[in-house]
């Protein structure tokens, strides 16, 4: 068997460096390949070269899903517009062209065109208050903002991957455990039949025993379709309809302390949804400047060069024009502006409170998983296998039931489904603390 690979989610700003590998596997024996035929043709599939095959590790899944998940296919035709926004904002004022034609098919000394005035101009609108640069920034600053909220996502994406990686591991341990409950009722069921061949055993034992493997087959059978359907959901980060990985290599009680909780709390300025105000905020900051700018009128100045047909000359003409009012139209834009980044700044104010109790919440659910897989770990586990040593001696020496051998058997695999639950619990716990906090919550060597 493969030597697998410990499990720690650690989510960093890198986003890949989701966990640390390396270590024995928890589970003793592989999971039963499940064979399937991959469709004759299907255009959707992904690329059979790029699907991992034999031993699958949490940074080759991660890596996968980062450069192959369907819902970031999109993010660069998002940031494609986003960047022509702000090359369109930092495009000038257009020239204007005009051509005035005066006095002419009118009626008197008018009639013909003795008395008419053309004029050829060149007009533009002066942006003051730097109005060109507000709007460029921001463009700037939206684009930032769907920068961020592009990186949140793929946050997102990338421990919702963990938390599948997670699940499959947690479904090996469960069909191992399942594999391990069959061969203890096969045991059983051998006791059984060697009591009953000395003539020692009850009525009903052996079909009682053999009932208890029939059982244990079936859980089995179940662990075997959960197995299945939690690698087809790993699988669906990298569009791998039939995936051919065979073990997702990982300690599932690989459970490091993490760092004290005022500790946790203080990397929070790296949680996405902050960020992502943070960037919500300087957009709407720019914007507000930009409102606040309109007060200012703009110019607009044109100039030329005007015919004079009754004269036989030229003359150099010039406008200026000025919009009235514009401190008063700019008022309710402002206003706006400015209530938009108040609410922004109200949400971030409740997420951060959220954000710091949550965080204390998932610390002290990781620090109760750990002491209680410890409890199982070195406490209740190793007397109930005791106990199952001694009672199959009991039993096969006729000293005791059959009943009290399965109930010692049913207790070691509650217990052993008690120890996969908590690593279960523990790490989709620090996966959501780490995807709060941007960083491993593991101590640094």
């Amino acid at each position: 068997m493969p030597r697998a690979i410990p499990l720690r989610s650690g989510m960093a700003v890198t986003m890949l460096l989701l966990a640390t590998v390396a270590g024995p596997c928890l589970a003793q024996e592989a999971p039963a390949s499940i064979s399937r035929e991959a469709p004759a043709s299907n255009p959707y599939a992904a690329d059979p070269a790029a699907s991992p095959v034999g031993i699958l590790t949490l940074r080759q899944a991660l890596t996968l899903a980062a450069t192959t998940h369907p819902r970031l296919a999109g993010h660069r035709f998002a940031l494609d517009a986003a960047t022509a926004r702000q090359d369109q904002a930092a495009l000038r004022n257009p020239f204007q062209l005009g051509i005035d034609v005066e006095n002419v098919g009118g009626t008197g000394g008018t009639r013909f065109i003795g008395d008419t005035e053309v004029t050829l101009s060149l007009g533009t609108v002066l942006d003051l208050e730097d109005k060109r640069g507000r709007r460029m920034d921001v463009a700037r600053q939206e684009r930032a903002q769907i920068l961020s909220e592009q990186d949140a996502e793929k946050i997102d994406i990338l421990a919702e991957v963990t938390r599948r990686f997670i699940d499959v591991v947690v479904n090996q341990e469960l069909l191992a455990l399942a594999r391990r409950q069959e061969a203890m009722a096969a045991r059983a069921l051998d006791a059984a039949n060697t009591r009953n061949r000395a003539a020692k055993a009850l009525p009903g034992e052996v079909a009682r025993a053999e009932v208890s493997v029939t059982q244990a087959k079936l859980v089995r059978l179940r662990r075997e379709q959960e197995l299945h359907s939690a690698r087809l959901l790993l699988a669906e980060a990298w569009a791998d309809r039939d995936p051919r990985f065979e073990l997702a290599a990982a300690n599932l009680l690989d459970m490091p302390a993490p760092l004290p909780v005022s500790t946790i709390q203080a990397r929070m300025e790296r949680n996405p949804d902050l960020l992502r105000f943070a960037s919500e905020r300087r957009a709407l900051e720019a914007r507000t400047l930009l409102a606040e700018s309109a007060r200012t009128p703009d110019l607009t100045v044109s100039a030329g060069i005007r015919r004079l047909e009754g004269q036989n000359g030229q003359a150099f003409v010039m406008s200026l024009t000025m919009p009235l009012g514009s401190a008063a139209r700019a008022e309710p834009g402002i206003r706006e502006a400015r209530a938009a980044t108040g609410l922004a700044l109200a949400r971030e104010q409740a997420a951060r409170t959220s954000l710091y109790n949550t965080l204390a919440s998932l610390h002290a659910g990781m620090e109760r998983a750990r002491q209680a897989l410890k409890l199982l770990q070195e406490e209740a586990a190793p007397k109930a296998r005791a106990a199952i040593a001694a009672i199959e001696d009991g039993y096969r020496a006729g000293r005791l039931s059959l009943l009290e051998l399965t109930e010692a058997n049913r207790q070691l695999v509650e217990l052993e489904q008690a120890m996969i639950n908590e690593a279960s619990d523990y790490h989709r716990l620090a996966i959501e603390a780490e995807r709060l906090t941007g960083q491993t919550l593991a101590p640094q060597d």
